[in-house]
This record gives structure tokens, sequence and C-alpha cells, in this order.
């Protein structure tokens, strides 16, 4: 019995297992069984771990290579730009579904958003010195209010405008993706599966800039992978705009690609197989934030001391939500997937041949899966979620056969399509 047989029977007992648990726990589906989350966790495990085996047995009788095969290298761009153009349809009509089904009610810091790219609408410089007393970077605000001036800055048109944004991240991801997995189904599958996760449907619709500071973010790792691969400056430069872009929309995924380049840029010189010309870019434009970092710290290590400083005084309270936390980040990305990560970066520590790439993708992963710790909340992995999903899938097809690649894919998005009705 190989090793990678056994990994592969409990990834696929992890994938079934939580199929079964999650869809048993919806409401109408737990109303008409009558039993309670605790009792389906248990009575389903059994059955998992059978299927597993009987589908193991399958994949035992058989080679261990995935069936997906892989495309040319040279891809139809015509045909990528259709998929993309699809794609993006598909993601802003689902968005919109959303926002008609949200209609006028508000969470998150929708409110304190609008209010505040209404005044910097006004371009009152008076309004705008008082900008250093927020939070977030300014330039979301100035964008949407510049693009929004002339039609009205309204609750509905600041949606709107974040989901014509957001719809371009799977597009982006399936462009991403396609360097890699080189299979054209497999890409489309993982574009349309990010679209029905649920972090995707009900957060990229609504005015807290998730959706433009992913796109920024993913942009930025596409040009940085490209960089990687075709050693070209242009892309380097491209992936370093974007960075900067990145630092001007939201703090935590701007540190996140800082420190995921430094240290990709310092694998590569330890291998040997570092170009200075080629990420020079990418070092300007690590160096410039980081030059500037010592002003801002302070404050924010004001900020963070406040934090560490109230946990004493409300652990009761910092357990339970943090049980909620790790609950949230399992159901919305199912079981497997994580299981994948950790074998991933087992894989990365035994190979002497290490890929740059998986390197960057575990910490960006690493990071922002930590993020939620000083804030419980899983909104704060939202930009991670494509680097989650190429990673989890392309990781897949190199050891796993196609069944249990579907299971893993479906762990990924599945909460958020039995809740697609609702």
């Amino acid at each position: 019995m190989s090793k990678t047989y056994i990994e592969e029977v409990l990834v696929i007992s992890l994938s079934i297992h939580f199929l079964l648990v999650s869809t048993l726990n919806l409401q109408a589906v737990r109303e008409a069984v009558g039993l309670r989350f605790i009792e389906t966790f248990f009575i389903t495990m059994p059955l998992a771990f059978l299927l597993a085996l009987a589908i193991g047995g399958a994949i035992r009788a058989q080679d261990l290579e995935p069936k997906l095969k892989s495309v040319n290298a040279k891809t139809d761009r015509n045909l990528d730009l259709l998929v993309c153009s699809i794609v993006i349809l598909s993601a802003f009509l689902l968005l919109f579904k959303k926002i008609l089904e949200t209609g006028d009610s508000v969470t998150f810091d929708e409110p304190i958003h609008l209010k505040i790219t209404e005044d910097v609408s006004t371009f009152d410089f008076g309004i705008l010195q008082g900008f250093a007393r927020y939070v977030n970077p300014p330039l979301p605000y100035f964008l949407f209010a510049l693009l929004l001036k002339p039609v009205g800055i309204s609750l509905l048109n600041c949606r709107l405008l974040s989901s014509v944004i957001a719809s371009i991240i799977p597009a982006i991801l399936y462009l991403l993706a396609i360097e890699f997995i080189k299979s054209r189904r497999a890409v489309v599958a993982l574009s349309y599966g990010y679209i029905l996760t649920p972090l995707y449907q009900n957060v990229m619709y609504r005015l807290t800039f998730d959706g433009l500071s992913t796109m920024i973010f993913i942009s930025s790792v596409y040009f940085f992978f490209k960089a990687i691969k075709t050693e070209r400056v242009r892309h380097s430069a491209i992936s370093a705009v974007f960075l900067g872009l990145c630092i001007l929309t939201k703090y935590p995924p701007a540190i996140w690609l800082i420190l995921g380049y430094a240290s990709t840029i310092l694998f590569l010189k330890l291998q040997g197989e570092f170009n200075l010309k080629q990420f020079m870019p990418i070092i300007v434009g690590i160096a410039i934030p980081s030059a500037i970092l010592p002003i801002l710290l302070p404050r924010h290590l004001q900020f963070l001391l406040q934090i560490l400083l109230s946990v004493p005084a409300s652990w009761p309270l910092m357990i339970n939500e943090y049980k909620t936390l790790l609950w949230d980040l399992l159901l919305l990305l199912g079981w497997s997937p994580y299981l994948i990560s950790i074998f991933m970066l087992r894989d990365f520590r035994q190979t002497r041949e290490r890929d740059p790439v998986d390197l960057l993708s575990l910490t960006l992963i690493a990071l922002a899966f930590a993020a939620p710790l000083l804030n419980p909340l899983t909104r704060r992995i939202v930009q991670i979620i494509p680097i989650f999903f190429i990673t989890t899938i392309s990781y897949s097809m190199r050891r796993y056969r196609t069944i249990t690649l579907i299971l893993i894919w479906l762990n990924l998005f599945w909460w958020g399509l039995i809740n697609l009705p609702a």
C-alpha cells in the first residue's frame, strides 16, 4: 500500500465528509431530517470513509497520473479572450443578483465608506487634510469619487462599480491559472468555482473595496509569476506598479506581497537564479514602502498594542470569536483544501528542487490566514482566495486522480453553491 494511496484516501474521506455534513446542515434539510450538527458529523464519518475506500480501490487499480491532460504552452488567445468575457459576464450577473436581493440593507463599513467617498468627491482640501485619521489608504475613495461623480455617488452606484471591478478577478485568475495548470477545462472550472465561493458572493459587490484590492493584489501576483517565468523586466515593472496600487488600497494584502516578494527574491538569490536587472522594479517597489514604514509604524504599533492589552480582559469573548472564525474558515473553503496545503508545505521542505512559485504561494497563504488572528473576521482572507484556489488545484493535479481533484474542487465552493438559491 503506497504512501500516495493512503494520502489520497484521506483527502477523499475529508472531501466527502464535508460535502455530506455541510449539506445535511442546511436549515431546510436539518429541519426535515431532525439531526444536529454533532450528530451528522459522527454519523457521516464512517460513510465517508467507506466511500473513500471504494473510490480508493478503483484508483489503486489504475495509474495515478491525472486524466486531465495539459494543453500546449501556446494557448489560443481568441478562445482565452472568449472564455474570460463569459466568465466576467457570469460573475457580474451573479453579483448584480446579490445587489437586488440585498436592497438598501447595509453591513460592514459601507455607510462609512460611502460618506468618505462623498466627502472626497467635493475635492475640498479642508476635508482632504483630515484624511490621515482614516485607517484605509486613499486610492479607493478617490477612484470611486472620480468615476461616479458624473452619475452621482450613491450606495447602489458604488455597489455596481464594485461589482464591475470584482467581475474582472475571475478572468485574471483564469489567465494566471492557465500559466501553470495548462488544462483549459480545469481552469474554466476553477474560475467558476471561485465565483461560487461564499466570500466572493457575499463580499465582492459591497462597498468595502475588497473587490478592488483583490483585483490589484492578484494582478501584481500574476505579473510577478510572469516575471519569474519569462525573465522580462516589463513584467516585473507592471507587478511593481500593482504593488504600489495595492499599498494605496489596503495595507494588509500589500504587506503580504512585500514579505512574499522579498522572501522569493532572497530564495532565488540563494539558489543562484537571481537576476538584479530582472527584479529591480520589484526591489524598488519593496524598498520605498519599507523606507516609509518607520514613519507609520508608531501609530499602527499603538493600535496593535491596544488590541493585545484588551485580550486578557475579554478572553472568554475572544475564545468564542476564534471558535466562530475557525468554523467559518473550515465551512467556507471545505476541509480537504487545508490538508492539501499541509501536504504541499511538507513536499516543499523535503524536495531539493524547490519552486519559487510554490514558495511565494505558500508564503502569501500563510500570511493571509494569519491576518484574522488579530481581528477574527473571515473577510480578512478574501484577497488570498484566488491564490489558494490555484495552489490547491495545481498541486492536486500533479498528485491525484481526476475524481479526487473534483472532490477537492467541490469542497472549495460547495457551501456557496448549496446556499445559492437562498
